[in-house]
């Protein structure tokens, strides 16, 4: 996805947190990437080597508690403030290999 189609699809669903994955960016262009798509806050897990990388971008005001990352996934816990609740976010580039990819959903699960 180019950023001008990111841009559209923010656009068109206005949301308030992104997670994207195999961008294969460095962190420096993804904060050029964050500040053209008007985001304020950021996580950039860098890739290894050619592959991977993942981003979680949130607006301000979003709050996020409890982060957590790895080269495959980022989770967090998003506070509601209109239901005074909390839930998880969890942004996984699984691998294609099933041995992996059961690893993986294991170590989410703990």
């Amino acid at each position: 996805m180019t950023i001008p189609q990111l841009k559209e699809v923010l656009h068109l669903h206005s949301p308030s947190i992104v997670f994207l994955c195999e961008t294969k960016n460095k962190e420096w262009y993804m904060k050029q990437v964050q500040k053209r798509i008007k985001f304020e806050h950021s996580l950039v897990v860098n890739p290894k080597g050619r592959a991977g990388e993942l981003a979680l971008l949130w607006k301000e005001g979003v709050q996020l508690l409890d982060v957590h990352s790895t080269e495959w996934y980022i989770a967090a816990m998003v506070v509601d403030k209109e239901l005074n609740d909390h839930w998880w976010l969890v942004g996984i580039y699984a691998s294609t290999e099933e041995r992996v990819r059961v690893q993986q959903w294991e170590t989410i699960k703990e």
